[in-house]
């Protein structure tokens, strides 16, 4: 969770050009369990903008280290 965190305040901090905090989380579904070894890839993304605040998706993908092959999201918030 710490990682999502981080991946959604680098987005939001790119767009904005400030300083950002996280005030609340909608949902965060965990689909798969992420195994000790195995890679994961987070994808963070602006999704709507307003005055004082903005809106942050992140997706994470997971996969194996030797195979290299990433699976579907592991998680969603």
């Amino acid at each position: 969770m710490h990682l999502i965190d981080i991946a959604g305040a680098l987005a939001a901090g790119r767009h904005s050009n400030s300083y950002v905090v996280t005030a609340s989380v909608d949902y965060l579904d965990f689909r798969f369990p992420i195994a000790v070894g195995e890679f994961i890839v987070l994808k963070a993304a602006v999704n709507r903008v307003f005055h004082t605040s903005m809106e942050v998706g992140v997706k994470v993908f997971f996969g194996e280290y030797p195979h290299g092959s990433a699976s579907t999201p592991a998680a969603r918030i």
